[in-house]
C-alpha cells in the first residue's frame, strides 16, 4: 500500500498471468473510509470491486480521500462521481455504465459472465436500500411506523424470493418446496449480487445499532445472504470488516445507534 494520507493502493492477486495482448490495464477508484487509505462503505464502489474480483482479472484498487483529494480525477474525469475506472488509460464514469462495459469487454472464453440467468434475480431486493434509506434519514418520528412497514414489506418479499426454488432445482427436484441455494441466481454470485450485497450488508450491520428496527424472522434465508460469501472462495469488500457506521451512517440520519459497533478499520484480505 503506498504510504500518504491521500491515496491509498493495492496490486490485487491475479489469475495465471495473461499475454500482454490481451491484459488490459485497470485502475478503480473507489471511496475510501474515514482513515482515508482503506475500502468505504459506498456500496456502488464496493460493488465494482467484487465484480472485478470475480471476473478474475489483474487490476489496481486505488482509495480516494473525498475530503482531502477530489482533485485526483481533475486530469481525466474531471466533475465525476466516484467510482471511476480507468480502462487502458481511458475513463469510464457510472457505476451501471461500468458494469456494463466489463461484461462485455471481460467475457467469455477468457472471463466468466456475471449475468443472473433469470431477470428475477436483478430485481430482487432493489428497492431495500430504497426504503431502508428513507427510514433511517426520516426526521419525522411520526412517519418511523409506516417507513419500517416498508422497509420490512421489502425484505419479507426478497425472503419469499430467496425461499422459492428456482427453475432449475425443480427440473432436478420437482417436488422441492423451499430452495437450497446460496445466492439470488444460484450456486454462484453475479452482478445482482454485487449490486445487493455490499447494501443489503450495511443494513444488516444497521440493524444491530439502531432503533427500532425491521428485520427479517429467525430462519430467514436474508440473514445467511451475505456471510455465504463470505465462505466462498471470493474475498469480498461488502463482507470484510466496515468502517464504524456511527461516523459513517449515523451523522446523516435522526436515528441514533444503540451501542457502538464492534467493528474494525476495513482492510484488504
Amino acid at each position: 500500500m503506498r504510504a500518504g494520507s491521500r491515496l491509498g493502493s493495492w496490486e490485487l492477486p491475479a489469475p495465471p498471468p495473461l499475454s500482454m495482448a490481451e491484459k488490459p490495464q485497470l485502475q478503480l477508484f473507489v471511496k475510501a473510509s474515514e482513515d482515508g487509505e482503506s475500502v468505504g462503505h459506498c456500496p456502488f464502489c464496493q460493488r465494482l470491486f467484487m465484480v472485478l474480483l470475480l471476473k478474475g482479472v489483474p487490476f489496481t484498487l486505488t482509495t480516494v480521500d473525498v475530503k482531502r483529494a477530489l482533485d485526483v480525477l481533475k486530469d481525466f474525469a474531471p466533475g465525476a462521481q466516484l467510482p471511476v475506472l480507468l480502462y487502458n488509460g481511458e475513463p469510464k464514469t457510472d457505476t451501471v455504465t461500468i458494469e456494463d462495459f466489463l461484461e462485455d469487454k471481460l467475457g467469455p472464453p477468457m472471463f466468466p459472465s456475471l449475468v443472473p440467468q433469470y431477470r428475477e434475480s436483478s430485481l430482487a431486493g432493489n428497492d431495500i436500500f430504497h426504503k431502508f434509506s428513507t427510514y433511517i434519514k426520516n426526521p419525522v418520528p411520526a412517519q418511523d411506523e409506516a417507513l419500517q412497514r416498508n422497509l420490512l414489506r421489502a425484505l419479507l418479499n426478497l425472503d419469499e424470493f430467496l425461499s422459492a426454488p428456482l427453475e432449475h432445482e425443480l427440473a432436478h427436484e420437482p417436488h422441492l418446496r423451499a430452495s437450497r441455494r446460496r445466492f439470488l441466481d444460484g450456486d454462484q454470485l453475479t452482478l445482482a449480487d454485487c449490486n445487493l450485497l455490499p447494501k443489503l450488508n450495511i443494513v444488516q450491520v444497521s440493524a444491530g445499532t439502531s432503533a427500532p428496527y425491521p428485520a427479517p424472522l429467525p430462519g430467514s434465508p436474508v440473514l445467511p445472504l451475505v456471510p455465504a460469501a463470505t465462505s466462498c472462495s471470493l474475498t469480498n469488500p461488502c463482507t470484510t470488516s466496515m468502517p464504524p457506521l456511527s461516523s459513517m451512517i449515523f451523522p446523516h440520519t435522526s436515528h441514533s445507534p444503540l451501542h457502538p459497533l464492534p467493528g474494525a478499520t476495513p482492510h484488504l484480505v
